[in-house]
């Protein structure tokens, strides 16, 4: 699940407070009622539907943080002038979801970590 801005893990959080006393009344089966809130579907499997329900219930405790990493993708020289080609690449995921430093986003848009200095 991609967790694009901090605004996810508020917005779980006041869900969860909102429909803890319904939850706890109607007697749902917690890993189910923690599934819908984080908004898995439907799971016949009940040990794969708690896995993802505790994986994600991890990443809202602990949110994976990572740091831009800057690097030559390639160097020219075109009419005398030597130009290089910068790609900019999350630690975390590995992916290379930016063009330039002037794009660089709070969150890595792949895997959703916060960039840390």
């Amino acid at each position: 699940m991609i967790r694009p801005t901090g605004t996810y893990c508020r917005d779980i959080a006041r869900e969860l407070r909102d429909t803890a006393d319904e939850q706890v009344r109607c007697g749902q089966p917690l890993s189910e009622f923690l599934g819908d809130v984080l908004g898995f579907g439907y799971e016949p499997d009940i040990e794969a539907r708690e896995a993802d329900v505790i994986s994600e219930l991890a990443w809202l405790i602990d949110r994976p943080t990572c740091h831009v990493v800057k690097f030559e993708r390639a160097a020219f020289i075109s009419d005398g002038v030597a130009h290089r080609v910068f790609e900019f690449r999350c630690s975390n995921c590995g992916e290379e979801p930016w063009s330039d430093s002037e794009s660089v986003t709070r969150f890595c848009p792949c895997c959703g970590a916060e960039v840390v200095e």
